[in-house]
């Protein structure tokens, strides 16, 4: 039986080098033996096994669901069609939402070819909702945004005091007004106190370090503070929480949502990769965007440059099969997290693509809160 080297069966199967490393890892390949100069050699069908998990892959399987299908001899029948109609159900929610997007670009295209542009309006409110996506409240990042569904699972990273918090509360806020439905929020460490008076601070703009806050600045937050509290918010503290939870809780809301917001990743317990996938469908199911905060490894300190990439979010192999963009952000070391003024740096990483795109947003640490550089 002929043997190929790891180089010349990624050429073969289409697959990156690192792609086969990953599915050794994960058990679904293995080499068929070590040469005599230590790398792995693979035998004939190995190409055919990389294509099927390709295959698997594209219809929107994770990893760990395609290694249970491998090993289906020791997996009851039941369990692994339970696996595969999960994927059909979220699959034909996608090609329903696809067939509304046809119908609504044969419908504007009908309505200019009648030159009927200016007696009515383009898109009705549910056809804007298709198509606007996530709308964060900053242009430059809406602009990296704009394609995109609003069924996200978008994961907002950073190394502790750099902000990460106080902008996804930026964007779910935003998207409270922008939509008008209720936003929910899941943490293990914040209450619903401690929510509202986050998102008072920063609306109101109130330097919360000051030891002397004016009869204004009080009035102000106490006014916020209630207008806050009057907005469809739920709050969900737990000492501990996990993705069935969150998606019970959610389903008992029985409203459609305008964001899911979730507080810590690494607090779910439980498989990681799993999480991250019934995260995605819940977003799917739900139309709106989770937005799901995770931690960064404290090795990015250690190093000269603490600009982190995706490797250093911790847990980034198990969830990146399944997020649509990553967030990270991060600052010059030296500006400390209550100095008023500074620029933060968001890297935005979008599934599909090997690159990333930047912004930059204004940073005003004396009540946590982000405005659009000029």
């Amino acid at each position: 039986m002929k043997s190929y080297k790891i180089s010349q069966i990624a050429k073969l199967s289409g697959a990156s080098v690192k792609a086969i490393r990953l599915y050794e890892e994960k058990g679904l390949l293995a080499p068929s033996r070590q040469h005599d100069s230590n790398y792995r050699l693979y035998a004939d069908d190995s190409v055919a096994k990389i294509l099927n998990i390709k295959l698997l892959q594209g219809l929107g399987l994770s990893l760990k669901e395609i290694s249970m299908i491998h090993q289906s001899k020791q997996l009851e029948s039941e369990n692994l069609c339970d696996i595969l109609m999960k994927q059909l159900s979220t699959t034909l929610e996608k090609i329903s939402e696809l067939e509304e997007r046809k119908q609504i670009l044969k419908n504007i295209i009908e309505k200019i070819h009648e030159g009927d542009m200016e007696s009515s309006e383009i898109l009705t409110a549910k056809e804007k909702d298709l198509f606007m996506g996530i709308t964060t409240g900053f242009s430059k990042l809406d602009q990296l945004l704009k394609s995109e569904s609003k069924g996200q699972l978008v994961v907002i990273a950073a190394r502790p005091g750099l902000g990460k918090t106080a902008l996804t509360i930026h964007i779910a806020y935003n998207l409270l007004e922008q939509s008008k439905l209720p936003i929910c929020f899941f943490s293990t460490e914040f209450d619903h106190k401690e929510w509202v008076n986050r998102i008072a601070v920063a609306q109101c703009e109130v330097d919360r370090f000051s030891e002397t806050l004016t009869d204004s600045d009080r009035e102000r937050l106490e006014t916020a503070r209630e207008v806050i509290k009057s907005k469809p918010i739920f709050y969900r503290n737990n000492q501990t929480i996990n993705v069935e939870e969150i998606i019970k809780s959610v389903n008992e809301i029985e409203k459609p949502l305008g964001a899911i917001v979730i507080d810590y990743l690494q607090d779910l317990g439980g498989d990681i990769d799993q999480s991250c996938k019934l995260l995605k469908e819940l977003a799917v199911k739900m139309n709106c965007p989770v937005l799901v905060l995770s931690t960064v490894s404290k090795d990015v300190d250690r190093r000269e440059s603490v600009i982190p990439t995706p490797e250093d979010v911790n847990n980034y192999s198990s969830m990146k099969d399944h997020l649509d963009n990553l967030l990270i952000v991060s600052r010059k070391p030296e500006l400390k997290l209550s100095e008023r003024k500074g620029i933060a740096k968001i890297d935005v990483y979008s599934k599909g693509s090997n690159q990333y795109e930047h912004i930059n947003l204004i940073w005003d640490g004396s009540y946590c809160g982000y405005s659009d550089t000029l």
